[in-house]
């Protein structure tokens, strides 16, 4: 099944909100056992008029599409959705879900709607009622704060994410939804090098992940920012264990797949990552984040290998897709100049330190690393190019490079 980014008709507009019921329902029809392909959502949203059920099986290789739209106000929702064959481009089902403010059970309604079409039974978590989000307050909070997640920007940004989060966990203490993205925010800390203390945020982001798992081992959510916090402490079996379990509980997360083969990369083992890759462009084609950090993980591991041309023809389509990643940025800034591309590479780092003036190699390094010698072989290669481009290695130099490296110059 492909699920089509929900229609935002509110009025005022919440597309936060469209976002959230839209990754509610791919998180919670992932869980259906072996019978679902779910395909993320996007920040494109085409009117559900322009949805062809058969352009969609063409496009995607499956057998059903999923398309709805959200219309709120201060004391409703509603929810329309509807499932088609993309053989035929029959509709299967089509049902509105009147939501009243506070009710959070209509995403298990859906789930349950859906999996009753298709004759297959629910995982338990979609059907126990202890794991059901009981409280509409909080879920709108965390559904605030997974917008302002998937396309932050800067660490105030992160910051007021983070607050949502927290004050879902004051609506409601055992929501397994904010404890997880509360978990993330002190990863994603660590990756975007905010943290004034990796050590803390990361024993922060562990704790908080264990709670949620206490109360549900297989939250996906929970094991993906489990899993990447154990990864950002160099933990890489732990790491390995938890991403397997988030694989096993859902096949079909574009997320899951793409944390093992970032993780693959940290452990060297870069042929075995492409398949990973490959499913993800498959699983989470209409997400470009997830496309752009796919890219990347490939260009790296390319890289890596000192395959530095085709390193820098993916890190190219991974800033294409997602030009605000800053891993994506650095690749593409090291793989022009390790390909003799040397006046773009000035004029990105020129671009790179108008956006963030921090940023240098020292901090670069700061994220993580692998003890793995092949690993740090070809991570020396990768600051080679940086080196090359021009990029300051620490010490506040970004400033007088900057300076010094004229953008248009050819």
């Amino acid at each position: 099944m492909v699920v089509m980014p929900f229609v935002d008709m509110s009025s005022p507009k919440a597309s936060y909100f469209a976002d959230g019921v839209t990754q509610e329902i791919v998180d919670t029809l992932g869980r259906l056992p072996d019978a679902l392909v779910i395909v993320g959502a996007s920040g494109n949203r085409p009117d559900e008029a322009t949805v062809s059920a058969r352009n969609a099986g063409r496009e995607y290789g499956v057998r059903h599409v999923l398309t709805g739209s959200v219309q709120r106000d201060a004391e409703r929702t509603a929810i329309t959705v509807r499932m088609a064959r993309t053989d035929t481009g029959a509709l299967v089902w089509s049902e509105r879900f009147e939501v009243v403010k506070g009710d959070a059970h209509w995403v298990h309604d859906i789930a349950e709607r859906v999996a009753a079409s298709l004759e297959i039974k629910l995982a338990r978590s979609a059907i126990d009622p202890s794991l059901r989000v009981r409280s509409g307050e909080a879920m709108d909070l965390w559904m605030h704060g997974d917008h302002l997640m998937r396309h932050v920007k800067s660490h105030s940004e992160l910051l007021e994410a983070r607050r949502d989060f927290e004050a879902a966990l004051v609506a409601d203490p055992q929501s397994l939804h904010a404890l997880s993205m509360l978990s993330m925010t002190h990863v994603s800390e660590v990756l975007y090098r905010w943290s004034p203390d990796r050590a803390r945020s990361l024993a922060l982001a562990k704790e908080l992940a264990q709670r949620a798992l206490s109360l549900d081992p297989d939250h996906t959510l929970a094991l993906d920012a489990l899993g990447n916090a154990y990864s950002f402490d160099s933990d890489f079996d732990a790491a390995y264990v938890v991403f397997r379990k988030a694989l096993a509980v859902n096949p079909s997360s574009a997320k899951a797949q793409l944390n093992m083969a970032s993780l693959l990369y940290f452990m060297a083992r870069f042929e075995e990552l492409k398949p990973y890759i490959a499913n993800v462009m498959r699983l989470g084609r209409l997400d470009a984040t997830i496309v752009g950090k796919a890219h990347s993980i490939l260009a790296f591991s390319l890289m890596a290998q000192g395959k530095d041309e085709e390193a820098y023809r993916e890190m190219r389509q991974a800033v294409i897709a997602a030009p605000s990643l800053p891993g994506a940025r650095y690749g593409l800034i090291s793989a022009a100049a390790l390909t003799g591309r040397i006046d773009e590479s000035h004029r990105l780092v020129a671009e790179l330190l108008r956006d963030r003036p921090e940023t240098t190699i020292a901090l670069i390094r700061s994220a993580r690393s692998s003890a793995n010698s092949e690993f740090r072989k070809g991570h020396a290669h990768y600051f080679d190019g940086l080196r090359l481009s021009g990029l300051p290695e620490g010490n506040g130099a970004g400033q007088k490079v900057a300076a010094t490296i004229d953008p248009n110059r050819k």
